[in-house]
């Protein structure tokens, strides 16, 4: 059995992420495909999704900068390379401050002028 774990800081809705899952085992397969492996259907459902507790965000335009956040996070956490087994059931926040997210947007202001110049 394959596991995909995925980040939701918004908490959506099941048929969201049925949406998802399809469009993830249509990639699957394509991918596989080109690569010469054929999937049969009965592997492609043998996936288990497996949500990742993390912080809910309070509005519907910041899940971006959110999982950012938390990414940087986590390999700040886990700078030898290996993200311990207990990491994601110990959620460290239950929601970031608005701070928090500002530093993640001028992070990547500083990152894009960085590269543009």
């Amino acid at each position: 059995m394959e596991i995909i774990y995925y980040l939701d800081p918004l908490a959506k809705d099941i048929n969201m992420r049925q949406d998802l899952k399809k469009l993830f085992d249509m990639v699957k397969q394509t991918y596989r495909a080109q690569r010469g492996s054929m999937v049969s259907k009965s592997k492609l459902s043998n996936i288990k999704w497996t949500p990742i507790k993390c912080p809910k965000q309070s509005n519907g335009h910041d899940c971006g900068y959110y999982i950012c956040r938390y990414m940087k996070e986590i390999v700040t956490y886990c700078e030898g390379g290996t993200i311990p087994i207990d990491y994601f059931p110990s959620c460290r926040c239950q929601q970031y401050s608005d701070n928090q997210i500002i530093e993640v947007r001028e992070d990547w202001c500083f990152y894009l002028i960085s590269k543009s110049l």
